[in-house]
């Protein structure tokens, strides 16, 4: 209990300290993200996630997400998300369906540890055009995206690695292409009593490459780009998660997460210096 006491004091002090970090999710944050699932259950999840972006954007984003996973033979499992969301800030709001996450997970069980590969895309069914409205605003990246990631488990104790290759330059008016993310993942988890379970992530994302908008004085015979200072961020993130469960079939989940470094840029929309997850799930 001490050790989840002194997370919330750090994290408590860094969003005083206005932090602002990534993992909105791009993509990359959906590898490895079920420690608690059985192995041999399917699921249903539906999650509510609050985010503020923080200054200079002072953007507000609540998402509603739908998510399943399915056990298939040989220790397979695919999962399914689809995000609707509404950004709302100065300029106005504008909500819609996001982009839509396949992943395909396979798990080699031993007695003590485990070890799980994953492949996924990140499908553009999320519209990035709204209005004149910038990427920032959007509920979709405007690209498809392929997601790798390993994830290795032992006893209470989890690393995981992942990869995003962010896809080709998006049709929002700023023409937006992201750089390929890489993001390291160390956790450890266990039970508190009383059917609570916890789960301590830190999470350091690092973007390869900067990323690039349309320039504002394309030379006249053909369109112009540059790239965004300060867009090839380097991020640690610190989240705790509380999970309760209710009986065989049914658990409540909260997720409380906090940069621990300042993002540079948020072009992207993917900035987040709070962020509040509540998800209920249903295993069958």
């Amino acid at each position: 209990m001490r050790y989840i006491i002194t997370i919330i004091v750090m994290m408590l002090f860094l969003q005083n300290t206005k932090y602002f970090g990534q993992c909105s999710d791009a993509g990359i944050c959906s590898i490895d993200n079920g420690v608690f699932e059985e192995k041999s259950h399917n699921h249903l999840e539906i999650e509510y996630s609050y985010g503020i972006s923080g200054d200079p954007d002072s953007l507000t984003i609540n998402a509603l997400k739908l998510s399943t996973g399915i056990q298939l033979p040989w220790d397979t499992k695919i999962s399914l998300s689809v995000p609707f969301q509404k950004v709302s800030g100065p300029f106005g709001s504008v909500s819609g369906i996001g982009d839509l996450i396949l992943i395909l997970t396979h798990s080699l069980y031993f007695e003590k540890n485990s070890l799980s590969i994953s492949g996924g895309i990140k499908f553009n069914t999320g519209a990035d055009e709204i209005g004149n409205f910038p990427q920032k605003y959007q509920p979709g990246l405007g690209s498809t995206d392929f997601l790798f990631g390993i994830h290795y488990n032992v006893d209470n104790y989890y690393a995981g690695f992942a990869y995003q290759n962010s896809g080709k330059r998006n049709s929002n008016i700023l023409q937006m292409e992201r750089g390929d993310d890489i993001m390291l993942k160390l956790g450890h988890f266990g039970t508190l009593g009383y059917g609570l379970d916890y789960q301590i992530d830190a999470l350091a994302i690092k973007r390869l490459k900067k990323s690039s908008i349309i320039s504002p004085e394309p030379a006249i015979s053909r369109l112009s780009y540059y790239e965004i200072s300060g867009s090839d961020n380097f991020q640690i993130n610190l989240s705790l998660k509380i999970t309760k469960t209710i009986s065989e079939k049914i658990r409540f989940s909260s997720i409380l997460a906090f940069p621990t470094l300042k993002r540079e840029d948020n072009t992207d929309g993917l900035q987040r210096a709070l962020t509040i997850n509540l998800a209920a799930s249903y295993t069958f």
